[in-house]
């Protein structure tokens, strides 16, 4: 047998161009194969490898003598992908920061890695230090031994040598209790913690200073930001004194039709020197009294400040207002409904109290209840109202519950297939005789189509149809409805013109239009009047593809005259659909 060997070598590549060279010293080499991880050996002595991973190529090669080679087998190593680099970069802010990059490379394995800082050039390395303030881009990326290079990865590095700024809104003049608000800011890292001191004491973590003790307070401040930057501290001063007045109502928890609210204030130390009311959330406004006309349970807050400036703090009291009768509302929202219906009435009194809730179903008598349970398909009528305790009675109401128990009724009458290039109209039948149609969605192949609007089969393929009748109450008829559009034969000729008897063979030509070419012709599609093409053999493939077919005549029922035949066979996917009519002889006759 002859002798081949490969060019492969043991290195990784991007793609590798692969050549077989065979020897043979007598009869001479007649062919050489080979294949590439196991698949069908294939005629030839070069080819290209550019798929990742190791493969295996075995060929071998026979002689004009009919010798054959056993097979060899080499590997080519193929790496296609880049490296990945990681840094350590936290996206936190450090005062300086030793970067740390990690690149992994799964085939042929790294060979450098390079970074740049803030658009420098670019230097190899794997490890180094920033301590430059600011926010800093560092860019790097690797290369590994096959040549592949890494896209450019970026990430941030947060250096902040700087301490934060805290500064203090203080209260002026004499206060009864003052809050210190202490508000810091770091434009960099961030504050991490600010602390306070008063009048000497420890420092104590917060931005919050409440003083309560008389006199003149001290409070000293400073913060660190989140790098460990520490700001020198700082003092303000506040002066507090500590009593208010006090505020008294005559307001009692009776309810009246309107009451005149007075108040009454006190002070041991330095005596009132305003009063301040508001009623229901109102703007509070100076003064001792009011009258309270607005009907409900009206909030009336009060406080005093006296003239040290200490303010009270606010004080509430209820007066209770009642003019009005109660209010009805049911669960009924008006929207048509699928199923039975529990009507669920809800009364608004919150003054002297409900006596009685009362309904009527298409105007019967009115009977007391709270609930009802409406069955019948269709518009019902509900009508109610609500009575006190003080006698206030409602106005009657009057709402529609709306129950649809069917879905509506759809229907279509659409052919199995359609030639190439006809006209379909896009035609159905929906009604709904309770909540009416609330909206009609006919779709081909997730297109939206109006009724009665035509679809051009311009494409050969699945048209898919899909229509949805959707009532008022959200019942949904789906019709669903599969075509295939199949190209027709431009031609289809059987050979010979008469076919006689059952034994032997014939053949058939089919051409197809301009657009559509016979060499994806698929051979194991094709039949005539359901019977396949005879297959197996590769020169039957050949002659598939320029549109000729061979079949058996005995696996035909033949009948003396004339006889249609239909062919059907698949291109690039597309159904192919021909007709013919042939003369046909039994077998006993010439």
């Amino acid at each position: 047998a002859p002798e081949t060997v490969s060019n492969t070598d043991d290195q990784w590549h991007q793609e590798y161009a692969v050549e077989l060279t065979a020897v043979d010293e007598k009869s001479g080499v007649e062919t050489s194969y080979y294949s590439v991880n196991g698949s069908e050996f294939l005629e030839g002595t070069s080819f290209i490898v550019d798929e990742d991973g190791i493969h295996t190529i075995s060929f071998y090669s026979v002689d004009k003598a009919g010798n054959v080679e056993e097979v060899k087998t080499a590997e080519v190593k193929i790496d296609r992908s880049a490296p990945e680099t990681v840094s350590n970069a936290d996206g936190e802010w450090h005062q300086e920061f030793a970067v740390e990059l990690t690149a992994t490379d799964d085939k042929s394995k790294v060979a450098q890695t390079f970074y740049a800082v803030n658009d420098d050039e670019y230097a190899e390395g794997t490890n180094f230090v920033i301590d430059q303030e600011g926010i800093n881009v560092l860019s790097f990326y690797s290369v590994n031994k096959a040549g592949g290079v890494e896209e450019v990865q970026t990430a941030e590095v947060k250096i902040d040598k700087t301490a934060p700024v805290t500064e203090a809104v203080v209260p002026e003049g004499w206060q009864q209790e003052a809050l210190v608000e202490l508000t810091a800011t770091d434009d960099k890292s961030g504050v991490e913690k600010t602390f306070y001191s008063i009048n000497g004491s420890e420092y104590t973590e917060g931005t919050e200073v409440i003083l309560a003790e008389a006199g003149v307070n001290t409070v000293s401040f400073y913060s660190v930001d989140k790098v460990g930057n520490v700001e020198e501290a700082k003092s303000v001063e506040v002066n507090i004194d500590t009593t208010a007045p006090e505020t008294t109502s005559n307001a009692d928890d009776q309810w009246h039709q309107e009451f005149t609210i007075e108040l009454t204030a006190v002070d041991d130390f330095s005596g009132v020197a305003k009063t301040f009311y508001s009623v229901n959330g109102s703007e509070f406004e100076e003064g001792a009294t009011t009258n309270i006309l607005e009907e409900g349970i009206n909030e009336v807050s009060f406080y005093s400040v006296d003239h040290a400036g200490n303010k009270e703090e606010v004080k509430t009291v209820d007066v209770k207002i009642d003019l009005t009768a109660p209010e009805t509302t049911s669960n009924i929202s008006g929207q048509w409904l699928k199923e039975d219906f529990g009507v669920n009435f809800t009364v608004i009194e919150g003054l002297s109290g409900l006596d009685s809730t009362y309904f009527s179903i298409e105007n019967e008598e009115f009977t007391a209840g709270e609930k009802l349970n409406i069955t019948s398909e269709g518009i019902t009528e509900v009508k109610f109202y609500s009575t006190d305790i003080s006698g206030n009675e409602e106005q009657v109401k009057t709402e529609e519950v709306k129950i649809d128990k069917t879905a509506p009724a759809a229907k279509w009458e659409f052919e199995e297939e359609y030639a190439l290039d006809s006209v379909l109209q896009l035609d159905y039948f929906a009604e709904d005789t309770v909540s009416g149609i609330a909206e009609e969605k006919l779709t081909v192949n997730g297109k939206e189509f109006a009724k009665g609007e035509e679809v051009s089969f311009d494409q050969p393929g699945t048209y898919r149809l899909e229509l949805t009748v959707t009532d008022h109450a959200g019942w949904a008829t789906v019709l669903k409805h599969s075509i295939a559009v199949y190209i027709p034969a431009d031609s289809f000729k059987v050979k010979p013109g008469v076919i006689k008897g059952n034994s032997g063979v014939f053949s058939v030509e089919v051409s197809l239009p301009s657009q559509f070419s016979t060499k994806d012709f698929v051979l194991e599609t094709a039949t005539i009047n359901g019977v396949s093409a005879i297959n197996g053999k590769k020169g039957f493939e050949q002659q598939a593809q320029k549109g000729h077919f061979r079949f058996e005549r005995a696996n035909f029922e033949w009948i003396d005259g004339e006889q249609l035949l239909e062919f059907r066979g698949m291109v690039g996917g597309y159904l192919v659909i021909g007709h013919a009519t042939v003369e046909t002889k039994s077998s006993n006759k010439k």
